[in-house]
């Protein structure tokens, strides 16, 4: 399975790889999956993906979805 942060990089830089793209990641405080849109994404990073006004990690990523069906999830 590709890594997570392979996969936001070819979302990202890839052309062909065209679509609506959402992620899931847990939220340690609200103890639950959040949702956000790809757009949302500022700057990724090795460790990292930063929003506006937070940087989540990638390992907190649990799901992506490209025009709502889902294409990659963290296997536990």
């Amino acid at each position: 399975m590709i890594t997570v942060l392979k996969l936001l990089n070819k979302i990202k830089w890839d052309k062909n790889s065209k679509g609506e793209y959402k992620l899931e990641y847990f939220d340690r405080i609200k103890n639950r999956l959040i949702p956000i849109e790809f757009e949302e994404i500022k700057e990724i990073n090795k460790f990292s993906m930063i929003l506006e006004d937070k940087e989540i990690p990638l390992h907190r990523i649990r799901k992506v979805y490209k025009d709502n069906l889902l294409i990659w999830k963290r296997e536990k």
